[in-house]
């Protein structure tokens, strides 16, 4: 629907804003398994935790927001791909954030949005 693929539009966006808070973490996160760091003003974080942390926080916000949605960060030369229970992420290729959902009864195709994060 128009109103899941603009919720997948702000939660990439929303995704950009915060990986360019850590930009130094971003480099050095695992693509795989982003994990919770509870960072919080009274427990600062290394910029990678707090990426990772801000990673795994979005991918949670994509799962509840998109029917059968889930997101991605990853390098990969073809991003339209891929989907919750296989992202095809090749490891080549730009960094991209990948999101797909299944449209509420339906069975077919992903819808999907992705973002180059470079050039």
């Amino acid at each position: 629907s128009i109103s899941h693929r603009a919720n997948a539009h702000w939660l990439t966006e929303r995704l950009i804003f915060e990986l360019a808070l850590a930009p130094d973490g971003v480099s050095a996160l695992s693509l795989t398994a982003p994990t919770h760091a509870n960072c919080s003003p009274d427990k600062p974080c290394q910029p990678v935790d707090f990426a990772s942390d801000n990673v795994a926080r979005w991918q949670a916000a994509v799962a509840r927001s998109l029917p059968s949605g889930g997101g991605q960060l990853c390098h990969d030369s073809s991003p339209n791909d891929g989907n919750p229970g296989n992202w095809a992420c090749d490891g080549n290729g730009s960094l991209v954030i990948k999101l797909a959902w299944r449209e509420v009864g339906k069975t077919g195709n992903w819808s999907r949005v992705y973002r180059n994060l470079q050039p």
